[in-house]
């Protein structure tokens, strides 16, 4: 519980973070679309994403491990449609670029957290 808590604390500080430093991305400051975004992630992250790295398994042999990334930012880009917890204005590769900014720091969080709890 403790460690759910931090993580959503944490998660909604970087997240704004990242809103302030981003132009083209706004944050929905509710509590409850933060919340939807990440239980949503969650168990996308539970359920699809081992599915998905069983059946890509050959391309990210041969990818080295580089199709991890796009499998991350795709799941990112579901959760983050679902939730509406984002506004993103950016059109093209400026998109892809705020979702690998918002994966990579979603994936520090859960780092930091991992370690310290």
């Amino acid at each position: 519980m403790l460690k759910s808590f931090a993580f959503l604390l944490l998660s909604y500080f970087c997240l704004s973070t990242l809103d302030s430093m981003i132009t083209t991305l706004e944050l929905n400051k509710d509590w409850f679309s933060l919340a939807l975004f990440l239980i949503i992630l969650t168990g996308l992250n539970m359920i699809v994403v081992p599915i998905f790295k069983l059946l890509t398994f050959p391309i990210n042999f041969l990818t080295l491990g580089l199709f991890n990334t796009l499998l991350n930012l795709f799941v990112i880009w579901i959760a983050i449609d679902f939730s509406k917890v984002f506004t993103n204005t950016a059109v093209g590769p400026q998109y892809l670029i705020n979702l690998a900014f918002i994966s990579f720091t979603i994936s520090i969080v859960n780092m930091i957290i991992d370690t310290v709890l």
